[in-house]
């Protein structure tokens, strides 16, 4: 049976029949694949679990649908950025927050994209193009199925447009790509966690060649992140750095995601997270900009 057959099979279980689709939770089942090639394979229906997401359907299911994927903070943390996107752009479109787990690595989470889409169309949606909207390692993910490698096996899902967030260039997925989406990528010049050199680099290379890069020189990482105006902060994280290599898989001072992001990601945050820096009138106004932007670029 073939990838995108069993993908269908699971949505259809979890989520429901084909009919107008409805707002409200979505159930479908995704995929542990371990790594990227499963999916470059097609041989990636191991490991099935449930995942959940949000979706808010527009009255017309051939309108293109916006996909949000947050970072690995967790989805709580940009619902206030994602909805001031969907405010914005209004009824033309259709949306899907998607919430992740933090317990697969970032082939998985890259599959998710994929996975929540086909539940969404199961419901009756059919999407003539689809949008994703990502920040961080959720940005990082978009990039990985924007990847020609990665989306051909997917013919009834086209991506358009990807929206990155402070992308975490150095997860991009390896090896040469058609890369027909359009991205645009936000940067801070001041990111330790994803540094924008990874992507300027990559850029100069040739491997974003459909790329346009914004980059804010008082910004660093997380500037999404839901907060009060007057405590909009950034967190520094030192000079430490968590190692992803092309098959997806991280690993920070000896502990890797074998068993799931969430393990780096905790000690991550625990070793290298100090004091918060006080940069409320510059992140503001990246904050509003790169929204901004980020609206005009989506219409």
């Amino acid at each position: 049976m073939s990838f995108i057959n069993i993908l269908a099979i699971g949505a259809i279980i979890t989520a429901g029949s084909v009919g107008a689709a409805d707002a409200g939770t979505l159930r479908y089942t995704n995929f542990d694949i371990g790594d990227f090639q499963p999916i470059v394979s097609g041989k990636w229906q191991q490991s099935p679990y449930k995942e959940t997401a949000k979706l808010a359907p527009a009255t017309d299911p051939s309108s293109p649908l916006i996909v949000f994927a947050p970072g690995w903070s967790g989805a709580s943390k940009y619902k206030s950025a994602f909805k001031t996107i969907q405010k914005n752009l209004g009824n033309g479109f259709s949306y899907l927050f998607l919430d992740p787990s933090t317990k697969v690595d970032a082939a998985t989470r890259t599959l998710n994209i994929f996975s929540a889409v086909s539940a969404s169309q199961n419901q009756g949606l059919q999407p003539k193009e689809v949008i994703i909207v990502g920040a961080s390692g959720g940005a990082a993910e978009a990039m990985h199925a924007s990847h020609s490698s990665i989306n051909s096996q997917f013919p009834n899902i086209k991506i358009s447009k990807v929206v990155a967030f402070y992308p975490a260039c150095r997860l991009q997925f390896v090896g040469k790509s058609s890369d027909k989406v359009k991205k645009l990528l936000f940067l801070g010049e001041l990111d330790q966690v994803a540094p924008a050199t990874l992507c300027t680099d990559m850029k100069s290379k040739g491997r974003l060649r459909s790329a346009q890069i914004i980059s804010y020189s008082a910004a660093g990482h997380s500037w999404l992140f839901k907060q009060a105006a007057r405590q909009r902060n950034e967190t520094s994280y030192g000079n430490c750095t968590i190692a992803v290599d092309g098959r997806g898989r991280w690993s920070y001072a000896g502990t890797n995601s074998t068993n799931g992001i969430e393990p780096v990601l905790n000690r991550f945050l625990s070793e290298c997270k100090t004091k918060t820096q006080s940069l409320t009138g510059r992140v503001n106004q990246v904050y509003k900009a790169s929204l901004g932007k980020a609206i005009g670029f989506i219409r």
